[in-house]
């Protein structure tokens, strides 16, 4: 029957298509919110891995603590956790079957989504040492970019009047990865130059070292693709399509979760099962005008190159690949009547290729992430508000390495920032946009302090994602202890 065959194809299709910084950014959130300015008005431990010299200025008491549940979280989510496990589940099968709402949600890269928390950190400053800090985050990241002309071709109803017809579609090619880690981080920022006079300029650098522990992988060799087209008229004259693919799907998941991820916010995602290891460091400085006493500087400049490093993955190290498959698929079978069972296991044997279990390892880059950023006080152009500031920042962020979570193509931010510092209550907010691959989003975020003791910051780089059901959810929330 044409149309079981044709049910079974859209999934194909996607196997075929079947690491993170962003989760880094959302444990930031009031710069996350702050147009993205990360490398300029993250506070405290919220510079580590972002712009470790930011922890140069210190916080308002010696010793600032992060701890679940009083902790950092961000997520960025398109479709359920668990739609992704299912999907990444399905990869790894021969015998694959799916429907049109599962791919209803590969459209307009709606599967993809990140999250990572700061199960614990904790810094130590002083003006004469700088500032220490110790952390542990995890995160977890899909990426799932497939060109609707894929989607639509073998979107039913119409993908049975495209294999029917024959319908031409040259090669498409797909990005499509995930990641999940561990990452330990110590950390250190000092002023190193201080100005001796207001005006002058203060320098300070920052550096994180990070030990990342693997827990699964997986991602699509880039040049794997899948193409639609009539090879010419067959002897005797039949309806058919043939299938050209070649493609390669690399896995390393750890033991605890082989065959099966966590569908949603559990303890199994502080897992400390392993399946590979790296390091990762993340150098910065900040420059800032010396200020005048009690005062905060009127400038400020911010570059950082973050996540520099590799993970390499030994566990359960399998690649599911076909070299080349060339399958022409009779739409209406010799001899009339329906498809049988024996014939579909044949396409779908043909065009899922092979699954390699001998478990080499490998190795996968960390998304390598250069951050250019500056924020300015309006008191210089003459807009003073009493016990207040009001400043703009803005930042560019550019990927070294295609890996999920690094920005593609470049991404620029821009914010105004209100800030009220007091010792009772502190209040601070901004607004802000971000552009990336010529997509623009709002950007919001909201902070408070109690006593300078405890502090609650939340942030969104897409609004309208909060408030829309076919939009992306994008939250980071923040809560420390200061002592």
């Amino acid at each position: 029957m044409v149309k079981r065959l044709v049910l079974l194809l859209p999934l194909l299709c996607i196997a075929l298509s079947a690491n993170a910084q962003e989760g880094v950014e959302r444990l930031a959130p009031f710069a996350h919110g702050a147009g993205r300015t990360y490398a300029v008005t993250a506070r405290g431990l919220d510079a580590v891995g972002l712009n470790p010299a930011l922890l140069a200025y210190g916080t308002p008491r010696a010793f600032e603590l992060v701890i679940a549940p009083i902790s950092s979280f961000g997520i960025s989510s398109g479709s359920s956790l668990s739609s992704i496990n299912n999907i990444s589940s399905a990869f790894k099968t021969d015998s694959v079957t799916g429907n049109s709402t599962l791919l209803d949600q590969f459209y307009h890269n709606q599967v993809s989504a990140d999250l990572s928390a700061r199960i614990f950190g904790l810094s130590f400053s002083t003006a004469s040492i700088g500032t220490f800090a110790v952390t542990w985050d995890v995160h977890a990241a899909f990426r799932s970019v497939i060109p609707d002309a894929l989607l639509n071709y073998v979107h039913p109803p119409q993908d049975t009047a495209n294999f029917v017809l024959g319908t031409i579609l040259p090669p498409q090619q797909v990005d499509v990865q995930g990641v999940w880690y561990n990452e330990y981080g110590i950390s250190y920022g000092k002023t190193f130059f201080a100005g001796s006079e207001p005006g002058d300029a203060d320098i300070a650098g920052g550096l994180t070292l990070s030990y990342v522990q693997g827990i699964a992988y997986m991602r699509v060799n880039p040049s794997s693709f899948v193409s639609f087209h009539e090879p010419g008229i067959p002897n005797p004259p039949q309806s058919h399509t043939n299938i050209q693919t070649q493609y390669s799907i690399q896995f390393s998941t750890s033991d605890a979760f082989n065959g099966k991820l966590p569908n949603g916010l559990s303890l199994d995602l502080l897992s400390g099962s392993t399946a590979g290891s790296g390091i990762g460091v993340s150098p910065a400085i900040a420059v800032s005008e010396t200020p005048v006493a009690g005062q905060s500087p009127r400038w400020r400049f911010g570059l950082s190159v973050t996540d520099i490093g590799s993970i390499r993955w030994t566990s359960h190290t399998d690649v599911r690949r076909q070299d080349s498959a060339n399958v022409i698929i009779y739409t209406q079978p010799q001899g009339g009547g329906s498809f049988s069972e024996d014939s579909i296991r044949s396409y779908l044997k043909q065009l899922g290729g092979k699954l390699d279990t001998t478990d080499a390892p490998f190795t996968s880059s960390l998304p390598t992430t250069l951050h250019i950023a500056a924020a300015l006080d309006l008191s210089v152009l003459g807009i003073d508000i009493p016990n207040s500031s009001l400043s703009v920042a803005s930042e560019f962020a550019y990927g070294f390495t295609d890996v999920v979570g690094s920005p593609q193509k470049g991404r620029f931010g821009l914010a105004a920032i209100f800030d009220r510092p007091s010792t009772s209550i502190a209040f601070h907010t901004a607004v802000g946009i971000t552009t990336q691959e010529g997509t623009t989003s709002l950007t919001v975020a909201l902070g408070a302090g109690i006593g300078n003791a405890f502090f609650l910051d939340l942030g969104t780089s897409n609004i309208s994602g909060l408030f829309s059901s076919t939009g992306r959810p994008d939250f980071a929330a923040g809560m420390k202890i200061l002592f």
